[in-house]
């Protein structure tokens, strides 16, 4: 309740660095998002997305704070074996969930399985390839990336979020950089 949501950012790195903190601690919104056909929304960096928390306050598991409307929260990764790639799931969160309830495993997949088109912009998900931003706008129209609510427990400048694009899903287990701005898509609780 007493999060204000940062003004947006065009996605210069002379912005971010200006500031009085670093863009993996301090929330940045990225937007609008270049080529926008009306449906990827803004990107938002991890601390952003779960309203200012940091790589000191959250270090491992889920947070429970979020830019999500009351009621509303960010999805859970679940927990993952990371010591083997591909990751081991060994309790579901929300997102491997998901992808169970679409007919999947809960962990990477990719070419031809039938809960991949599920994820897809045309599928049940609805899921938009918004791409990310790191140094800039990247991937837009090609992958879709959505942050979880779970710090990374082996990468403190990581967190999970959900990957797909039209041949593979990682469902809340990609890891990727706190810094970047990904997509948010919250859960009624």
């Amino acid at each position: 309740s007493n999060f204000t949501l940062p003004q947006l950012n065009n996605g210069s790195r002379a912005i971010i660095w200006s500031g009085t903190g670093n863009d993996y601690d301090t929330p940045y919104a990225y937007g609008p998002v270049d080529n926008d056909p009306g449906n990827y929304g803004y990107l938002y960096n991890f601390s952003a997305a779960t309203a200012g928390e940091t790589r000191a306050t959250l270090t491992t598991g889920n947070t429970q704070h979020s830019i999500c409307p009351a009621n509303w929260r960010l999805p859970s990764a679940g927990v993952y074996d990371t010591s083997n790639w591909p990751y081991t799931l060994v309790t579901p969160g929300d997102f491997s969930g998901l992808d169970i309830a679409f007919g999947g495993t809960g962990t990477y997949v990719e070419g031809g399985e039938s809960n991949i088109a599920k994820w897809q912009p045309t599928g049940p998900f609805k899921g938009s390839f918004s791409g990310y931003w790191s140094d800039g706008f990247g991937d837009q129209g090609d992958t879709g990336r959505l942050w979880s609510a779970s710090a990374h427990p082996d990468y403190p400048d990581g967190a999970f979020n959900a990957y797909f694009d039209p041949s593979d899903v990682l469902p809340g287990y990609d890891d990727f950089d706190r810094s970047s701005g990904v997509g948010v898509r919250c859960l009624l609780n």
